[in-house]
């Protein structure tokens, strides 16, 4: 199951992708996030999310990313209290406030905004060794 699954997320988005392609990816966005309860046994998130997720949604603002971005909040906020790792969370928590920058959609800063609200956070920011915020500059 895990092959099939995985073998999902190589599907490329460009600037020209159709917006069917744009979609389908964003279903199965969808799916890591309704189904995070299901599938943590058998996806490792944390070098999902190296790998494929954040580097996706670093794309300039285009409706691609601009979808992927949202649902990457969404996947961010179900997946922090089910499975991720205390290593990759400072890197997931600079994701999220990146994403509540003034350059992002009204939407994409929600669903951030919602996902930080949702996450047990305080563990990051009070327990690291080295706070993610430290080398953000407002």
């Amino acid at each position: 199951m895990e092959r099939k699954f995985i073998r999902l997320f190589f599907v490329e988005i460009s600037p020209d992708s159709p917006t069917p392609t744009i979609l389908f990816k964003e279903a199965v966005y969808n799916v890591l996030t309704l189904c995070s309860f299901f599938l943590h046994d058998f996806i490792d998130m944390d070098t999902l999310l190296r790998t494929r997720l954040i580097p996706e949604a670093a794309h300039p603002n285009q409706l691609s990313s601009l979808v992927l971005r949202r649902r990457l909040a969404c996947v961010i906020e179900q997946w922090n209290d089910v499975k991720l790792s205390p290593e990759i969370r400072p890197l997931v928590f600079q994701v999220l406030v990146s994403l509540m920058g003034q350059d992002q959609a009204t939407i994409v800063r929600l669903a951030a905004v919602k996902s930080l609200r949702a996450g047990t956070w305080n563990r990051i920011v009070f327990y690291s060794k080295q706070p993610p915020f430290s080398r953000l500059h407002i």
